[in-house]
């Protein structure tokens, strides 16, 4: 009954841990990668529309992927299954961090995290993968190749 007074994170939070309680076992993964694409965002002044945000956007989604793929065994979950919880966990830590704060804010986070896993935004999203340490290839390796396309738009 006190949950509508509780702030909107607050409740979005809650409810969301209540039914997936992983999500924060996964949180830390997930708000470092999103720590660091935020400050190559803000030292590139990129903005939050347009190709090089979905190629961000792209990539940090291949993280998380990649967080979760090493947190669960998801060689027999669909793909669209996956997907989807990737997204939960970057709501999630969206939510948890207060980036978004209503659901006009989470709507419209939702929808660019859904242009962001367009196909033609693979390598960003592979290179997220890569990242995450479950290609066998070096992280910061991925890292350094993705912002050198990114701030280059040699793609």
């Amino acid at each position: 009954m006190f949950g509508i007074f509780k702030d909107w994170n607050k409740k979005h939070e809650s409810e969301l841990i209540k039914e997936h309680p992983y999500l924060e076992q996964l949180y830390m993964g997930v708000a470092l990668t999103k720590f660091r694409v935020k400050n190559l965002r803000q030292e590139k002044d990129i903005p939050d529309y347009g190709l090089r945000n979905r190629q961000l956007t792209a990539f940090y989604l291949g993280a998380v992927e990649g967080d979760i793929r090493k947190f669960l065994d998801a060689s027999k979950m669909p793909s669209s299954s996956l997907m989807q919880l990737v997204i939960l966990s970057a709501g999630f830590a969206a939510i948890k961090d207060k980036d978004v704060t209503n659901d006009g804010e989470w709507g419209a986070m939702i929808k660019g995290f859904q242009e962001a896993m367009d196909n033609d935004l693979h390598w960003f999203r592979k290179r997220g993968l890569g990242y995450a340490g479950i290609t066998g290839e070096d992280p910061e390796e991925n890292w350094n190749v993705f912002v050198s396309k990114v701030v280059d738009q040699n793609v």
